[in-house]
């Protein structure tokens, strides 16, 4: 373990710190959830799945790839207000998510 604070991972120690956070607030996002991959795109190394629990799914897309990626979500959000559960913020356009290269989007839907 590097005790030495400068040397450390910082950035990886508050992602998981939020995942933590995450999933002890939102029952979908742990084990109470039921699985469903939405989409697997092999082109564009994507991955669209939802987790739902009770009341609430959540929507998780991961970009594995080095280029940014523009995603069209395959759900109906319908008389929904889609929330982005990562930076606390309703989507602009509730379909799209832009993704960073390596990038991911946990989006929350009150059913």
């Amino acid at each position: 373990m590097i005790w030495d604070e400068e040397e450390q991972n910082l950035e990886l120690f508050h992602t998981v710190q939020k995942l933590i956070l995450l999933r002890k607030e939102h029952t979908a996002f742990g084990n109470e959830g039921k699985f469903m991959v939405l989409e697997t795109n092999n082109s564009t190394n994507h991955i669209i799945y939802s987790k739902q629990s009770g009341d609430e799914t959540i929507i998780i897309t991961i970009n594995n790839s080095t280029d940014k990626l523009d995603v069209t979500i395959p759900y109906d959000f319908t008389g929904k207000s889609p929330i982005d559960l990562w930076n606390n913020k309703p989507l602009r356009e509730t379909s799209k998510v832009e993704l960073s290269p390596y990038g991911f989007a946990i989006i929350q839907v009150k059913n």
